[in-house]
């Protein structure tokens, strides 16, 4: 009897192990799994992106269409920290667009003529697309490591990220390589169901090293017709971050029309003497306000408040003109928003609107 009991015993130590070694094994493969998908990560921090202060490149993109269509786009940017940026096109004709401080320059093969424009210089240092892209791709997390391979002699590490929309799959892959010590894209492709649908390859002229500054100039392009062009607006996000920009207090509606959203908000040079504009977007409607300093001459025929106004019905388009506190207003858009361009009039002078 104590035999049996001892072999009963024996059998349930024997299972025991086997069962806590299977369980072992078990949580040692999870182990594995886990680390080996964590070192096979491109974690956020994990490439030291050094900011570029001036850079020269090529960058050839090859966009792949149904059947045998092919777009090829060949550029060759320049920048040099803090705001001068060139970037030249060269395939079917020439165009070259050169960002320098207050300054644009355009030039097209095409019509010949280089058209000069004034800016306001940038708020911050301009960032090169290739710069921004980069750290997009490292702060992302993301992005896996496939190994390595050579391109041009280069030992470049290859990564990419995969996803799945609508029962179609996708595919972003780089080939990246330390370049004076920047880490730098050599090679990029898309990828839609496996097949390539975008390629593009960069050569590195200089990186972090003296370009003429002559290049961003207009005197570096072809002797022909120089055309004062006027003005570039600049692009903000909110009627907040324009005033920082304008010397002179902007009026604008206590509340915004319902339905409606801001949708484009610009300063315009000069920038001794800068204007404003701002668009209300509804349905397709739209809402233009805007406003420079200086008081300027109007048709006065209806009155907001106690303030002259010029009030304007022509086809479908209201326009509303005053003058206030040596700003000059105007606010246009179409006949059907007309109850909302007259709301906001009246919201910003503070007065009913009375046409004689």
């Amino acid at each position: 009897m104590e035999s049996k009991i001892n072999k009963h015993k024996f059998k349930d130590i024997i299972i025991a192990v086997l069962i806590f070694i299977l369980l072992s094994l078990v949580l040692y493969m999870y182990w594995v799994y886990k680390n080996d998908s964590i070192r096979k990560t491109i974690k956020p921090g994990e490439y030291s992106f050094k900011n570029i202060t001036s850079i020269q490149y090529q960058e050839v993109k090859e966009s792949y269409g149904p059947g045998d269509g092919k777009q090829i786009l060949n550029n060759i940017i320049s920048y040099v920290y803090p705001d001068k940026l060139r970037i030249e096109s060269n395939v079917n004709n020439k165009i070259v667009e050169i960002y320098n401080n207050d300054k644009y320059i355009y030039y097209n093969s095409v019509n010949n003529k280089i058209k000069v424009k004034e800016c306001f210089p940038p708020d911050r240092p301009y960032i090169t697309e290739i710069e921004e892209r980069m750290s997009k791709i490292f702060d992302s997390g993301g992005y896996e490591f496939f190994g390595y391979e050579e391109i041009e002699n280069r030992r470049c590490k290859v990564i990419g990220v995969k996803w799945k929309v609508d029962g179609k799959s996708y595919m972003h892959k780089l080939w990246i390589a330390d370049i004076n010590k920047t880490t730098l894209p050599v090679k990029e492709e898309y990828f839609i169901n496996n097949s390539v649908v975008s390629k593009t390859l960069f050569t590195y002229m200089k990186i972090n090293e003296p370009i003429n500054p002559e290049i961003f100039d207009e005197s570096s392009l072809p002797n022909v017709e120089v055309v004062n062009d006027g003005v570039l607006p600049k692009y903000v996000k909110s009627i907040q971050e324009a005033q920082k920009h304008i010397n002179f207090r902007l009026f604008v509606p206590s509340d915004t029309p319902e339905g409606f959203l801001i949708s484009e908000v610009a300063v315009i040079p000069p920038v001794g003497n800068p204007s404003f504009y701002c668009i209300y977007f509804k349905d397709g409607y739209r809402i233009y306000l805007g406003e420079r300093k200086g008081a300027e001459d109007i048709r006065k025929n209806g009155r907001l408040g106690n303030i002259p106004c010029e009030f304007s019905l022509d086809d479908e388009k209201v326009s509303i003109l005053w003058n206030q506190e040596n700003v000059h207003i105007v606010l246009t858009g179409d006949e059907a928003v007309s109850d909302e361009i007259i709301k906001i009039a009246e919201q910003i002078a503070k007065g009913k609107l009375i046409v004689d």
